[in-house]
């Protein structure tokens, strides 16, 4: 009968093994769902020991991510037999873009040098939130939507909430306080596919919301009509930098929304907590088509200059002698890729020699400032500076140009009427002849070569000994101290209760501080007699009742009354320090 068991133990094992040579595929979640939700796949290749995801399907409407590989390993004991098999598996990330069916076809993967296929398609359906319908929207739009190279874009993301009441503020993810309970995502926000820098528009903004995983700021606009319903609206505005030419897809804009039931009771603070969360997606995304600029009637000095744009020039002075040196400022005004554009580098200035400029980019200009020199007094004017530029709304190839300048240039002393130019080439030294030494008369016996004294000889053979043995007792004194974790805990204390204190509020920060402090659990400070317990714990008596009646107190607030938080932090923080104090 033993025999037989085994026999058959042994028989599924070898069944299990050979059904492992294949790859499984697995949900890890629902595949019928709304709108922002994320659902998963994860692929198994059993009795692998290498492997590599070979590529991702792109599939319209849906955005997946993979993670991975991630190595499992199991022993098996029969019957005093061990045996050993390991898989690895890679978790797919399923994010919806927009409603409709998506088939998900059969995957690739390279296991242990051999290409293998996944035999299983999938069926994703995302459906519409019946919840949000009504009560949310996101709009998209692109100006303009078919830029040139180098132009500027900025994008608008305009959403808003049916009614102000139901907002839910600061609860729209752990850690986020935000004004505008509202969650904004699209994977092209944070890596746009046709440009380098993105930065605020310059709006106006007054409220918060959550992009991706950022706080960021928004405008709050004027109510909007939408059929026979009243939004609250809020604006989004960045602006994109063009660098590359091409149709690049923008995916739609997903929007998750925190509502509240009016009819819920507030808490102490008057917020209601969330109860339901809606998601939103804008209608479609937009397709944004970069034109090159065209070739003909481009300057031959054109450096990337995409807008309308003006010169301005100034100079501090305009009298000044030959050879003084004079600063020229050059604004270039309007409005463009203020963040690319190259101001010309003014090297074939006539009349003039440039020693060196200074650049600085602003939001809605550029500031280059140059420093000159005269060459002649015969320069009776600073010319004209000019930088060509290409306008995408007239089209075409246009050039910004500052007003010449008049100046007075008052000759070199003595007579002359400029600067010799400095020689362009010069003769070589030659050795033994133009040496520095011919040049100095050497007076007594040459200098004798130095020689090191034995007891420096000895310093600089146990000074790196000595080094050494520093060094190995500093380490060892640190992992004595990192050996124990009660001291640790004592001297990260104050630390944390600072970072508690904003976050959780004095009660919470206390507790834990005291529990830091005395090496206890939290709960351990629940005691009928706080501070006599506190007192057997070395705390002195003064010290401790103070501390058992502030916790009293802040304890007892929760249950109602009215108190200054702002007093209740500030005598916490006090106790805190006198603890501190204390140890020292």
């Amino acid at each position: 009968m033993l025999q037989v068991r085994n026999s058959v133990l042994l028989l599924l094992l070898l069944v299990s093994s050979a059904l492992a040579q294949g790859l499984r595929v697995e949900p890890l979640g629902p595949l019928d769902f709304e709108i922002g939700t994320v659902t998963g796949l994860r692929i198994t290749a059993p009795n692998a020991k290498d492997g590599e995801l070979i590529k991702l399907p792109e599939i319209d409407g849906l955005r997946i991510e993979a993670s991975g590989p991630k190595l499992f390993s199991m022993t098996r004991n029969i019957n005093g037999r061990e045996s050993r098999s390991s898989s690895l598996s890679w978790d797919l990330s399923i994010r919806p873009q927009r409603v409709g069916t998506f088939e998900i076809p059969e995957l690739s993967l390279k296991i242990d040098g051999k290409v293998l296929r996944t035999r299983r398609r999938f069926t994703v359906h995302v459906r519409e939130n019946l919840f949000a319908r009504g009560r949310a929207f996101v709009e998209l739009k692109l100006e303009p939507e078919r830029p040139y190279l180098h132009q500027s874009v900025r994008v608008r993301l305009r959403f808003g909430l049916k009614s102000e009441r139901n907002l839910v503020e600061g609860i729209v993810d752990p850690g986020w306080n935000v004004s505008v309970p509202i969650r904004l995502s699209a994977p092209w926000l944070s890596k746009f596919p046709a440009g380098l820098v993105s930065e605020s528009a310059g709006v106006q903004a007054n409220k918060q919301c959550v992009l991706g995983n950022q706080r960021v700021a928004v405008q709050r606009l004027a109510s909007v009509k939408r059929g026979d319903d009243e939004f609250i609206a809020f604006e989004l505005s960045r602006r994109f930098y063009i660098n590359k030419v091409g149709s690049f897809e923008l995916s739609p804009v997903q929007m998750q929304f925190y509502w509240a039931d009016p009819r819920q009771r507030p808490d102490f603070f008057g917020r209601r907590q969330q109860t339901r969360i809606g998601n939103v997606s804008s209608d479609g995304g937009a397709v944004l088509e970069v034109r090159p600029l065209p070739e003909a009637g481009r300057p031959a000095a054109f450096a990337n200059a995409v807008g309308a744009f003006s010169l301005e020039a100034k100079l501090n002075k305009r009298s000044f002698d030959v050879g003084e040196n004079i600063e020229l400022r050059l604004d270039l005004l309007g409005s463009g890729n203020f963040n690319f554009v190259e101001l010309p580098g003014l090297d074939k200035l006539s009349g003039f020699n440039v020693f060196g400029r200074e650049i600085k980019r602003q939001a809605d200009r550029v500031i280059a400032r140059y420093e000159l020199v005269a060459l002649s007094d015969s320069v009776k004017e600073l010319p004209a500076i000019e930088l060509p530029y290409f306008d995408p709304e007239k089209e075409g190839y246009f050039v910004a140009r500052s007003e010449a300048i008049p100046v007075e240039v008052t000759p070199l002393a003595g007579g002359g009427g400029g600067l010799a130019p400095l020689p362009s080439e010069r003769e070589d030294l030659v050795p033994g002849v133009d040496d520095v030494f011919d040049r100095i008369a050497i007076v007594g016996a040459p200098p004798k070569p130095f020689r090191p004294s034995d007891s420096l000889l000895w310093l600089a053979l146990l000074a790196p000994w000595g080094l050494f043995a520093l060094g190995f007792g500093f380490v060892y004194w640190r992992r004595v101290r990192a050996s124990d974790p009660a001291r640790l805990r004592r001297a990260g204390a104050a630390q944390r209760f600072s970072r508690r204190l904003t976050e959780e509020g004095p009660l919470r920060a206390l507790t834990a501080y005291l529990a830091d402090r005395l090496n206890v659990e939290e709960g351990a400070l629940l005691h009928r007699d706080l501070a006599a317990w506190l007192g057997d714990h070395e705390v002195e008596e003064g010290l401790a009742k103070r501390a058992a009646e502030l916790m009293e107190e802040l304890a007892a607030s929760r249950y109602g009354g009215v108190r200054d938080e702002q007093l209740d932090a500030e005598r916490a923080q006090d106790l805190v320090n006198q603890f501190e104090r204390g140890e020292a």
